[in-house]
């Protein structure tokens, strides 16, 4: 019996699928689960605008040179649901999509919902962002603009911080 190679696609799916779990909508009440494993103080920026507050942003180094995946969390402090509608990385990919991991399968999606009074979290094995035709490589400690455009709070331009493949974000 040969073994057969597994692509590189198929590897970064498997990488981007561990750790599979819900949706990453949160309502008031609940916040997401996460290991706490250090990393610098700088991954973890917050920006704001309207009744959204942008935290935790990061991109973990890519383990392949033409893809990447980001990371982050919404929390909406408004009694309106707002809806997270596209992302742009001009400096780092021309082609952003929407992602969640649905039983154990990653699936496009249009945009994510940010609930009232309510979290979005982007994370491993969940709704995240992909990045593909990388421009360059980014490297840790470096740093990349991310635009933000909400239906309602309009567009918000993040730096979201290069961090190594293994960080794990703390708890919101």
């Amino acid at each position: 019996m040969t073994a057969t190679p597994i692509t590189g696609i198929a590897v970064i799916v498997l990488i981007l699928a561990a750790g599979c779990g819900g949706s990453g909508t949160v309502g008031p009440k609940g916040s997401p689960s996460t290991a706490s494993v250090a990393e610098p103080a700088r991954a973890t920026p917050t920006v704001s605008r309207g009744n959204l507050v942008i935290m935790q942003p990061y991109l973990p180094r890519p383990p392949v040179k033409d893809m990447a995946a980001l990371y982050f969390t919404v929390r909406n402090t408004g009694p309106g649901t707002d809806h997270l509608d596209r992302v742009e990385v001009p400096g780092l990919s021309s082609d952003v999509t929407m992602h969640t991991v649905r039983n154990h399968v990653m699936v496009q999606m249009r945009g994510y919902r940010v609930p009232p009074h309510g979290t979005l979290v982007l994370r491993r094995g969940g709704n995240h962002l992909m990045l593909t035709g990388l421009t360059q490589m980014p490297k840790p400690g470096a740093e990349v603009l991310a635009r933000l455009f909400f239906r309602h709070a309009g567009e918000i331009d993040v730096d979201i911080p290069v961090v190594s493949q293994t960080y794990v974000p703390t708890s919101p």
